[in-house]
């Protein structure tokens, strides 16, 4: 007997890697992400992270970083 997950195209491991994405709770970003680059299954992975700050006095006004983000490629200061 052939297995659901085979006559469907996938493979035991590709499946355990989707039904981690969908169960997690960051899901709605995964699914973001995958809509932002067009269901690109090999989209550039960018790592790192950016401060704006107010030029006047120092305050910062925005911060972002990868490390949060769904996949994990956390950035590494060196």
């Amino acid at each position: 007997m052939t297995e659901p997950a085979t006559s469907a195209g996938l493979d035991p491991i590709t499946l355990g890697d989707a039904l981690r994405v969908a169960g997690s709770a960051d899901f709605a970003r995964w699914e973001d992400q995958i809509r932002r680059t067009g269901g690109c299954s090999n989209p550039v992975h960018l790592t790192g992270w950016t401060l704006t700050k107010d030029r006047t006095t120092g305050e910062t006004l925005h911060r972002y970083s990868t490390d949060k983000e769904p996949g994990g490629a956390p950035h590494r200061l060196r």
